[in-house]
């Protein structure tokens, strides 16, 4: 199921930009049977609390999303930029949106106002199997709030798998067993950077696809675009920023950190630093922008 062995069956708007913009996204999640079989593996692995086992299904975790992030990427090439307006009109929700103050109207279904937030990416679970897998907290806010909204939109399955991988995980203490040994800490950085990597790709394609092209403020799953996916950003790299330093701290009390896990580090720092800046100073120029 790569992108090349693909084809669209159900078009709205019928461009190539629609086909590459839903293609992409079924060749990353051809992806997460690797995801959900190494998200058991950290699991047990922190349950019996072996170190080795531990290390490596963090290392195959991190190879996936690797793998995912790659094919997310080639969104750039499959769907052009210029083109996705026309697709992003039949998507577009209607909870939260201006042009929709009082909801819609379904003749033959309701006679009472409905309103149901758009298709996002907020939507798919490869990113808050993460979340919950290593236990990543976000900021106690209306953003969070959206957030947490979208989960009434996954079929039901996604959402006990998900509750249970939560749950798990806090009973295995995954992200205090992991945490714990710098080596292993590292490796959990490390995927946590690769959530990241995913969510600041896809806030360089919301500002390349959407912001470049509209003045509307609000995205098309109904949250507010300039903030929004910045708010998850900023909750991982504030993880990030705090994990380095507890590593940092480690290494300075004499654990030593293997020459790969070495180099693997100071890679992931010197990402993380140099992003929060960045992201600090996009969103204070947006915001302006769209007078929020």
């Amino acid at each position: 199921m790569d992108y090349d062995n693909l084809g669209l069956i159900r078009r709205l708007h019928g461009g190539a930009a629609e086909s590459g913009f839903i293609l992409v996204h079924v060749a990353m999640v051809a992806h997460t049977g690797n995801q959900v079989r190494n998200t058991d593996r950290v699991i047990k692995a922190a349950e019996k609390k072996n170190r080795q086992e531990l290390d490596a299904a963090l290392a195959d975790y991190l190879d996936n999303l690797r793998t995912i992030n790659r094919v997310m990427d080639s969104m750039w090439a499959r769907s052009d930029p210029n083109d996705y307006m026309k697709l992003r009109t039949f998507i577009m929700g209607t909870k939260d949106q201006p042009m929709f103050p009082k909801g819609v109207i379904y003749e033959g279904v309701s006679e009472q106002p409905q309103t149901y937030r758009g298709e996002s990416g907020a939507n798919d679970s490869i990113i808050p199997t993460c979340d919950n897998l290593f236990d990543l907290n976000f900021p106690s806010n209306p953003m969070t709030g959206i957030l947490l909204d979208f989960r009434q939109y996954r079929p039901n399955t996604h959402e006990v798998f998900l509750n249970e991988v939560k749950s798990r995980s806090q009973g295995a203490k995954v992200k205090e067993f992991s945490l714990s040994d710098p080596n292993s800490a590292v490796l959990f950085l490390a995927n946590v950077d690769m959530v990241r990597e995913f969510r600041m790709r896809h806030w360089n394609l919301t500002k390349e696809y959407i912001i470049r092209h509209t003045d509307h403020p609000v995205a098309t799953g109904g949250s507010p675009i300039t903030t929004w996916l910045p708010n998850q950003l900023t909750g991982v790299l504030t993880f990030m920023e705090n994990t380095v330093q507890s590593i940092e701290k480690q290494v300075s009390n004499g654990q030593a950190l293997t020459s790969e896990n070495s180099a693997l580090f100071d890679y992931v720092k010197a990402r993380s630093n140099a992003q929060l800046r960045i992201l600090t100073r996009e969103v204070a120029e947006l915001r302006k922008k769209f007078n929020q």
